[in-house]
């Protein structure tokens, strides 16, 4: 089974195709106007799955930040996602987990 699909990455829309047992990594991030930004995205083809993890550290005046996410979508789901013409099909997916720390704010209680 051969899983393709698109994402938006650096701005464009990319089409990804994976077979069982691949995985896909990207990462872009850089420095900010208050500090840095990075992310990573990953997915890989498990069963009748497409799974993706999503892990964003970002830093700025406030502090350092996470937001981190795991997600799914069927294989017969992935262009379900309806958007305009000039724009893929995208994956309807189901988010499985997620966390946002501000680790500033935590420190401070809130």
């Amino acid at each position: 089974m051969t899983a393709r699909f698109w994402v938006r990455h650096r701005g464009s829309w990319v089409r990804i195709k994976l077979l069982p047992g691949q995985q896909l990594i990207v990462w872009e991030g850089g420095p900010t106007e208050e500090g840095y930004f990075s992310e990573e995205r990953s997915w890989w083809l498990e069963g009748d799955y497409v799974h993706e993890y999503y892990d964003e550290h970002s830093r700025d005046c406030d502090g350092p930040h996470r937001h981190s996410m795991s997600l799914r979508c069927r294989v017969d789901r992935l262009d379900l996602w309806k958007t305009p013409e000039d724009e893929p099909n995208l994956p309807v997916w189901e988010r499985l987990e997620e966390q946002y720390r501000d680790y500033y704010a935590e420190r401070m209680g809130y």
